[in-house]
């Protein structure tokens, strides 16, 4: 075997080599990607289990069912506690859009998320503290909510509880 044929097996082992180090790298990335993905879904979830969370005690529902409804009569203090609430939830919102434009967070669960999105928006309280808020959050989040407002109607934002009573007495009239 010539010096040359020697050459030509390392030239050949080497291109192996590269070839096995692309494909784990491929590998690689892509359980990364997975991984940054879950991570992302992961912090929707939580985010929004946190909110409901939050809701969950009576004096929170209060102010987040009055604020909502554009309760005018709502102290300064109620007042400073919903708006407070809802710039959490909006920065959350923000963070979830920033995610999926970046793809990181898949389709479905966008959907989800700018549904609950543009039926808060429907609520006048909402709608008013967003003014407030608008300027703290990104251009491109600012347009989205802004287009959302202006496909999205006005009325109630949450499923209230005559929807609940109304859907309960469809489910006995079927049953």
């Amino acid at each position: 075997m010539s010096l040359s044929d020697l050459a030509s097996i390392g030239s050949f082992i080497s291109g192996l080599a590269v070839l096995i180090s692309l494909i784990y790298l491929s590998l690689q990335i892509r359980q990364n990607t997975h991984a940054h993905q879950a991570t992302a879904h992961q912090d929707r979830l939580n985010f929004v289990k946190e909110f409901l969370g939050r809701l969950t005690d009576a004096s929170v529902a209060d102010i987040f069912l009055r604020g909502s409804a554009g309760d005018r009569g709502m102290t300064e203090i109620e007042f400073t506690q919903y708006r407070s609430l809802m710039h959490s939830w909006f920065l959350g919102m923000a963070e979830i859009v920033w995610l999926h434009e970046r793809g990181i967070l898949d389709d479905e669960r966008f959907a989800g998320s700018m549904e609950a999105l543009r039926l808060q928006l429907r609520s006048p309280g909402c709608r008013a503290v967003w003014q407030s808020i608008k300027p703290l959050v990104p251009a491109a989040f600012q347009a989205l909510v802004e287009k959302s407002i202006a496909a999205s109607g006005s009325g109630s934002g949450h499923f209230a509880v005559k929807d609940w009573r109304l859907a309960l007495g469809n489910q006995q009239l079927s049953g």
